[in-house]
């Protein structure tokens, strides 16, 4: 039909029809692309819009930034000579079991240190940093609780 149609418009269907064949082809293709082209871009605007709108609420809530444990929690008078160091591995730390008197803070390799008491235990989990080998925890045990209880009533501030 395609052929008998070029011949009475006077034009050879053998040079012609393949031709018209193959735009007809690349059209239906870049329609095709154009439908999946648009899914990707309508996706890519709604992760967009949706970390925009993350950082937005964000800093409405929090203005300032989340607060740092444990330098935004401890009293200001504190020197270094009222901390002692706790050196810890680089893979999480995580609360361990009470042990009489001391609260073991373990990792999965092995590591073990018996802190004194449950809130030190918490206190060095909640301090751990990447790349930070090293705790400052306070020697006085109610300077450690005090700064223990405050950051978990900010958390849960935060959650509400």
């Amino acid at each position: 039909v395609d052929s008998l149609i070029l011949e009475v418009v006077g034009l050879d269907p053998k040079v012609y029809l393949p031709k018209i064949y193959d735009g007809l082809c690349e059209l239906v293709r870049e329609r095709l692309e154009l439908g999946k082209m648009r899914k990707v871009v309508q996706k890519v605007k709604i992760t967009r819009d949706i970390e925009k709108l993350k950082k937005s609420v964000a800093e409405k809530i929090l203005p300032d930034g989340l607060r740092k444990f444990p330098e935004s929690f401890l009293p200001d008078n504190l020197k270094s000579s009222d901390f002692k160091e706790i050196q810890i591995p680089a893979e999480p730390l995580k609360l361990g079991h009470q042990m009489m008197i001391f609260y073991e803070v373990i990792t999965d390799s092995g590591f073990k240190y018996n802190a004194s008491g449950e809130e030190e235990a918490r206190y060095l989990v909640f301090a751990q940093k990447p790349s930070q080998y090293i705790v400052k925890i306070p020697k006085n045990q109610a300077v450690v609780q005090k700064v223990v209880i405050e950051y978990e009533k900010y958390l849960k501030k935060l959650l509400e």
